[in-house]
């Protein structure tokens, strides 16, 4: 299987999948979320929670690479 486009270097790969995988978790947790989880009714208070997570996942990786 080929990808869109190659990169230079094996991390560069790395890093790229690494980032399609975020997003395409991100979509689906919000999708959950929005969707009340597994039963479909969230109390308020965790979805609030559960939004505020997916939010600010990333948050540590933008700290450690500055």
């Amino acid at each position: 299987m080929t990808g869109p486009r190659t990169f230079a270097t094996k991390r560069e790969a790395t890093d790229h999948i690494a980032e399609v995988r975020r997003r395409a978790f991100g979509d689906y947790a919000r999708g959950w979320i929005d969707n009340g989880g597994t039963r479909g009714k969230l109390a308020p208070k965790t979805t609030e929670l559960y939004q505020d997570i997916l939010d600010h996942a990333g948050d540590h990786r933008r700290r450690l690479s500055a």
